[in-house]
């Protein structure tokens, strides 16, 4: 596996320390056009150009420290200049739906993205993310995919695992946006939502072809996951109103407090009403019904 990307003169000497920190060793370069080359379980190598080239069987890791350097230090903060970003919204809450959304970015794009304020999209209230979102959609393209509660507890019950149907959303979604733009596109950043990246590999399969896959814990420090990660969320407010007037109560958001929510629900409208409103795969739904 292949990445490369460019990297600004002042921010080579941190680089190379991160590196080291990462557990990377410097090895004698081959040939006058390498600033340095370094090596352990994959190797680096940054040319006099700025191209910085990381290879090897698994280089995610270091495309994370790469990754952070250059958004941290650069005034774009764009290293990739074609990327979708995806990222995903209600896995952990126990009413509304699951809602991944994918964004394709190309650098000039990004620089628009960071000035409206796209940030990871927990970090702003409900209003902004309205507000931001939209600016969004004038920018780029993108794919949204609402899995309602009633179809999450119907996958669940058919893969037995909220990691296996988080990966499977993601790469239907990301593929059906890289359908629909064709544009060359560098890499596909996700965040590592799983212990096991394999979940995420066999849900794409062979069907990114050259594309980069990455998976980065805090992805949304990236441009285009920050992107997603704002539209997932301005979505899911949007389903949950819907809901929360559909049936004239405010469902609650998260998992923490909502069991009393839950069977004041059932009680009002039943049992069976609640596989359309909450994802009843939560061992929350026990004591509700207990």
């Amino acid at each position: 596996m292949t990445h490369s990307c460019s990297v600004d003169k002042n921010q080579w000497d941190e680089l190379h320390t991160k590196l080291i920190e990462a557990g990377l060793k410097d090895i004698p370069s081959s040939s006058e056009y390498e600033e340095w080359r370094m090596k352990s379980f994959a190797t680096a190598i940054l040319y006099k150009s700025g191209k910085l080239v990381v290879q090897g069987q698994d280089i995610s890791k270091l495309v994370e420290v790469v990754d952070r350097v250059l958004n941290e230090n650069s005034s774009s903060g764009v290293s990739i200049l074609n990327e979708i970003g995806a990222d995903e919204v209600g896995k952990g809450d126990y009413f509304g739906p699951l809602v991944v959304s994918a964004v394709y970015v190309n650098s000039s794009q990004a620089k628009i993205i960071k000035k409206i304020g796209a940030v990871d999209s927990k970090k702003l209230s409900d209003r902004d993310i309205g507000l931001i979102a939209s600016k969004i959609k004038k920018i780029v393209q993108f794919k949204t995919q609402v899995i309602t509660p009633e179809e999450y507890n119907k996958r669940y019950s058919e893969v037995k695992n909220v990691s296996i149907l988080l990966a499977e959303a993601h790469a239907d979604n990301v593929l059906s946006l890289i359908r629909s733009i064709r544009k060359p596109i560098d890499r596909v950043v996700i965040d590592q939502f799983s212990s096991m990246k394999s979940r995420l590999n066999n849900a794409f399969g062979q069907r990114l072809g050259n594309v980069e896959l990455v998976q980065l814990h805090r992805a949304e420090s990236e441009v285009s996951v920050a992107a997603a990660s704002v539209l997932a969320r301005a979505e899911f407010i949007t389903q949950m109103d819907i809901m929360s007037k559909k049936y004239a109560m405010n469902f609650p958001k998260g998992a923490a407090h909502v069991v009393g929510f839950a069977r004041d629900f059932v009680q009002k409208y039943s049992a069976d009403e609640l596989k359309k409103v909450a994802k009843i795969t939560f061992r929350t739904t026990k004591e509700v019904l207990s």
